[in-house]
């Protein structure tokens, strides 16, 4: 068998195996009752070794598109990109309101700085939480426009554009 028909074979061995095991999740996902979703994701983890976490979020993002009012077979033929795409939407949605954390990269001798000028704010202002704190923050950049935010860098090289 010559090395070209042997890969074709095995990319469409894949796509039905990737398929069937699509479907299968689906089927199994929809059947769990709410209660045993954690416990099944952690068994069929440690079974395959894939992340629980992964599998959780897999069977939470099917049953979300099965609570919208597609059947089985939908969801199935939606495809794990499409469906797992919208339940994130969702989540980001629901979770516009909620507090979260934003995690920034800056050197450790900056972290310090950055702290201080915040407690430095809250209480000359008065402000007791971060949420305030960002309110403020985020209305003094809103008023300056975008030549007084490239003038005020002038001078300093490591925070310029390079044009």
């Amino acid at each position: 068998m010559n090395d070209q028909k042997t890969a074709d074979i095995m990319v469409q061995r894949a796509i039905a195996e990737m398929r069937s095991e699509w479907q299968t999740l689906v089927c199994l996902s929809l059947a769990l009752k709410d209660e045993q979703v954690k416990e099944f994701s952690a068994g069929l983890a440690a079974a395959v070794k894939v992340g629980a976490d992964s599998i959780e979020r897999k069977i939470k993002a099917i049953r979300h598109q099965a609570s919208l009012g597609y059947s089985e077979d939908e969801i199935a033929s939606q495809g794990q990109e499409k469906v797992l795409g919208g339940y994130i939407k969702s989540r980001k949605q629901e979770n516009y309101g909620s507090f979260v954390i934003i995690k920034w990269q800056i050197p450790g001798s900056q972290r310090e700085l950055v702290q201080q000028q915040e407690r430095r704010v809250k209480e000359l202002l008065g402000l007791v939480t971060s949420e305030q704190f960002f309110d403020w923050w985020l209305a003094q950049l809103q008023n300056v426009t975008d030549e007084e935010i490239i003038e005020s860098a002038k001078g300093d090289e490591n925070h310029t554009r390079t044009e």
